[in-house]
């Protein structure tokens, strides 16, 4: 019995693939396990991939498992630092003061996010909505299917409304033009 892990290729993957051999393990002992290497979702890599299994390197999998150590220690540490030196000069502040090494980009994320909700300026915008009706067909195996003629003596019609992909656009002029286009194709 063999099991192929395909995870993600960089030392993250090879930590994941050891906590899902130890579980396998425990079904079946004697499991051989390989592991696919690849960068992309394409036929060739994938081929590749298959072509080339490797065993899983047990040096990577440790590395990550001493940066987490490492990110714990440092952040436990930092943690209680920050807490005991700005408790007092922050009275507001209840609770503890947490540092992390992945807070640092989030938090970097969440401050661009405000920053772009609050510097952000209105700007007026026009839409193009369309409806047009169309006649429909009499009879046969397209009957309610629409029928591309605008003759008002075709018999009954059905509206159709045009959505456009774009959705909006910021310049009025170019709107007047492209709502003008839609007109001419309309009337021919």
């Amino acid at each position: 019995d063999w099991l192929v892990l395909w995870l993600d290729c960089d030392r993250e993957g090879e930590a994941i693939a050891y906590e899902v051999i130890q579980i396998a393990r425990e079904a079946n002992p004697r499991l051989d396990v390989y592991r696919a290497n690849f960068s992309a979702l394409t036929h060739a890599d994938l081929t590749r991939a298959c072509l080339n299994l490797a065993r899983p390197n047990p040096h990577l999998a440790a590395a990550v498992d001493a940066r987490q150590e490492i990110d714990l220690r440092i952040g436990a540490s930092f943690t209680r630092y920050l807490t005991l030196r700005y408790k007092r000069k922050l009275p507001l502040l209840e609770g503890i003061l947490s540092y992390g090494p992945c807070q640092f980009p989030t938090l970097g994320f969440v401050v661009q996010r405000w920053l772009r909700q609050r510097n952000f300026i209105r700007e007026p915008f026009w839409t193009i909505n369309c409806t047009i009706c169309v006649p429909m067909r009499a009879s046969g195996d397209d009957a309610d299917q629409p029928l591309i003629k605008s003759d008002p003596e075709d018999g009954p019609t059905v509206e159709v409304k045009l959505h456009w992909g774009r959705n909006r656009l910021f310049d009025h002029l170019v709107t007047t033009i492209l709502y003008d286009r839609c007109l001419q194709h309309v009337r021919e």
